[in-house]
């Protein structure tokens, strides 16, 4: 007698469970989300729930730190290999140029500390693309293993001038042991010496 008494509630429960499927089925426009390749440091508040919400056939997607809606994209095989091969970007909420919502070119004061390893992975992925997506003072320098927000160095420029060079090595790019003078102990200088730059003496001007 107890199961029978259960038999219609089960009913009644699959019944809602359809019409909950059916009901989002039917809030879902066609076409796919535009591939989000950004990182967030922070969320933003989301600016729709379901498709919706959105005007005319656009979707909403989680894009850039956010659900939002976005005019959607078709499934072709050029565009799902376009978003494999997209870099992966870190955003800073706020530090965005507000006609295209793309990072402002900004290039922040300082050098990018000297890195003298690398890493042996092909194309590491980069944290950063340029200074304007790290915080603070932070500058976007090349690291051991692709690009990341450094805390940069002062480039301070000392007194005197670089001494003449008139020899060049053979070698194809050779490598720097120094790029500003902050780099250089005491009063010494960057300059580009016969075989990449260096820590010299200067001549007093």
């Amino acid at each position: 007698m107890k199961s029978s008494g259960l038999f219609p509630l089960a009913v009644i429960l699959a019944l809602g469970t359809l019409q909950v499927s059916w009901a989002q089925k039917a809030s879902q426009r066609p076409g796919t989300c535009p591939p989000d390749n950004i990182r967030c440091i922070q969320a933003e508040a989301d600016q729709c729930q379901d498709d919706s919400n959105c005007p005319g056939n656009q979707k909403c997607c989680h894009y850039q730190c956010g659900m939002k809606c976005k005019d959607p994209q078709g499934t072709t095989d050029s565009q799902k290999v376009k978003a494999v091969q997209d870099p992966l970007v870190t955003v800073w909420p706020g530090i965005t140029d507000g006609k295209k919502g793309q990072s402002k070119d900004v290039v922040k004061k300082g050098s990018c500390p000297v890195v003298n390893i690398r890493c042996h992975m092909l194309n590491p992925p980069n944290r950063c693309l340029k200074d304007s997506e790290c915080p603070a003072e932070k500058k976007c320098c090349e690291g051991a293993c692709g690009k990341a927000c450094v805390t940069p160095e002062n480039n301070v420029v000392k007194k005197g001038s670089c001494p003449v060079v008139n020899i060049r090595c053979a070698m194809l790019n050779p490598p720097n042991r120094c790029l500003t003078d902050s780099e250089c102990p005491a009063e010494k200088k960057c300059c580009e010496g016969g075989c990449g730059k260096d820590c010299v003496t200067p001549e007093k001007n």
